[in-house]
């Protein structure tokens, strides 16, 4: 058996794993890397021919933005998913089957949420009396997904999110500094961009005590009501959709892409108010120029793990070999025999 890394370790994005046997190929994610003119994973065609299960462990486009490359390369395997994955991604493909279903299929695998965003999860895949671990992206310190915890696994081989690489700065730490920054700022507006569906509900949480209105898009207030995805967290702020008011704003756009996104940007920088950028920032975009010209501040809020992290799970669980992907601080050959 054999894991062939298409893409996702000694980089940030284009995470894609290709477990091989003498059978046929599983694909664990597939994505792109937008910061690259060379975006796709590095798939032979027989590679992606030979590919009857694709495990999409969420919506983000690092994971899922070249599925439909795949497909028109000639993919025509089963892509298995969350609901809320599916309804993310908005695909038209024939062969999807939604893991909440249970729907039989000649594979063994289990899954669990993995804390990241609404619909992500990780799995546990057994083929050929093999076990393979697919994390995805994983975090266990989260105020508002829930998370069930890898613990007491084995598995002959491990693929672990850990996107934060040797950055072992704790959670705690993290949380603090937002906070504070966040408070002393708050007398003017705050704007965060942030993906559609993760980290804007976490920041909601961890902002739930301040005395300030918040505001946000469409996007972000519908993804308020998935409550199965959540922890029993109370919001106790009403969230009402944003119309050039003052005070915190979420808008679902974290690279300021759209030209309503820019807009309000400028508007919160003419009234003195403040930008803040809470994850990876993509080059060639609106918020690499802001960032560029020190209009936009970032401060990471932590939504994967790091290498003490990464280490606590080895050691939590039986994993024969373990692999550090989602970082440009891990380096492994890239066809790897288990």
């Amino acid at each position: 058996m054999q894991l062939y890394i298409a893409g996702g370790v000694h980089e940030h994005g284009r995470n894609c794993f290709l477990i091989r046997s003498d059978e046929f190929n599983i694909m664990l994610d597939c994505g792109v890397n937008v910061n690259e003119e060379d975006i796709y994973p590095h798939l032979s065609k027989e590679d992606i021919i030979n590919t009857r299960y694709l495990f999409l462990s969420h919506s983000h486009k690092d994971h899922t933005g070249a599925i439909t490359w795949i497909i028109e390369q000639g993919f025509n395997g089963y892509i298995i998913a969350s609901k809320e994955t599916f309804k993310q991604i908005n695909l038209d493909y024939s062969k999807m089957v939604n893991i909440e279903e249970k729907r039989s299929l000649p594979i063994d695998y289990i899954y669990g949420k993995s804390g990241h965003c609404v619909g992500s999860v990780w799995y546990l895949i057994t083929i050929n009396n093999k076990k393979i671990l697919y994390t995805g992206d994983y975090i266990e310190n989260t105020l508002v997904y829930k998370c069930d915890w890898i613990r007491n696994i084995s598995a002959d081989i491990a693929i672990i999110d850990c996107a934060y690489g040797y950055n072992n700065a704790s959670y705690q730490q993290y949380c603090k500094t937002l906070e504070t920054i966040t408070t002393k700022l708050s007398n003017n507006s705050i704007l965060f961009p942030v993906p559609k569906s993760g980290r804007g509900i976490e920041l909601l949480k961890l902002f739930d005590k301040l005395n300030v209105n918040i505001f946000a898009d469409d996007n972000f207030i519908n993804s308020l009501n998935i409550d199965h995805w959540y922890n029993d967290a109370i919001f106790k702020h009403l969230v009402t959709k944003y119309t050039d008011q003052k005070g915190i704003i979420f808008i679902s756009d974290p690279q300021l892409l759209k030209e309503e996104s820019q807009r309000i940007a400028n508007k919160v920088l003419e009234e003195k108010g403040h930008i803040i950028l809470t994850g990876t920032i993509d080059e060639n975009t609106y918020a690499s120029k802001l960032i560029k010209e020190n209009k936009m501040m970032q401060l990471r809020y932590p939504v994967h793990q790091n290498y003490d992290q990464f280490l606590f799970l080895t050691s939590s669980n039986n994993f024969k070999q373990s692999i550090a992907f989602h970082s440009a601080s891990f380096e492994y050959p890239q066809t790897i025999e288990f």
